[in-house]
């Protein structure tokens, strides 16, 4: 394994996808689908609430939301898919669901980031992040952002569910290989009797 392409997500931070996708063509029939799963957790407000799920509902959600993977950056779709089924090997059964819809619960209006933009808190603010780090620590927490997606807002006028999720603060550490592939390192090591 080349030493340089490892790395871990650190228990308690969050992580979203740099680079999600938005054009309507690329994710209509998903939103579509994510409304349907969601249609039970509506709520209006800016800090929604907290719903206790099981965490193969989570990877169903996370399965429904697509992005480019950019590199040198910890969320990849299927490997916060496997974290999420790892984290089943440890116990972590269930976690919280938190669908932030706005004030008026028809969306947010937030203006579309290229992937390098997004700041350290993604879609979301330090004030969001505290109640879930701070009451369900032990947990895995899926914060959704529910976008309105206007033009307006450098989006392609198509709602769209902008995710990050929360990691639980101890219990284990997920190892990962940036690379794809495996590679083939060189030996200069000469084995000499």
């Amino acid at each position: 394994m080349n030493l340089a392409a490892i790395n871990a997500f650190i228990p308690g931070s969050h992580i979203f996808p740099r680079a999600p996708l938005w054009k309507a063509s690329e994710i209509r029939k998903d939103v579509e689908e994510l409304d349907k799963l969601l249609a039970s957790y509506e709520t209006i407000g800016e800090k929604g609430e907290y719903h206790e799920v099981e965490i193969d509902f989570l990877i169903k959600i996370i399965s429904c939301i697509k992005s480019h993977y950019w590199p040198g950056y910890p969320w990849q779709d299927d490997r916060v898919k496997d974290l999420l089924v790892q984290m089943k090997t440890q116990d972590i059964s269930k976690g919280r669901l938190n669908v932030v819809r706005g004030k008026t619960g028809k969306g947010l209006e937030l203006t579309r980031q290229e992937p390098s933009a997004w700041g350290g808190f993604g879609f979301i603010n330090a004030r969001v992040l505290n109640k879930p780090k701070t009451e369900y620590p032990n947990v895995p927490t899926l914060l959704l952002m529910y976008e309105k997606g206007e033009n307006k807002e450098h989006w392609d006028n198509q709602p769209l569910y902008l995710p990050t999720l929360i990691l639980p603060k101890n219990k284990f550490v997920f190892m990962f290989n940036y690379s794809e592939a495996a590679e083939e390192l060189e030996d200069d090591i000469d084995f000499q009797d």
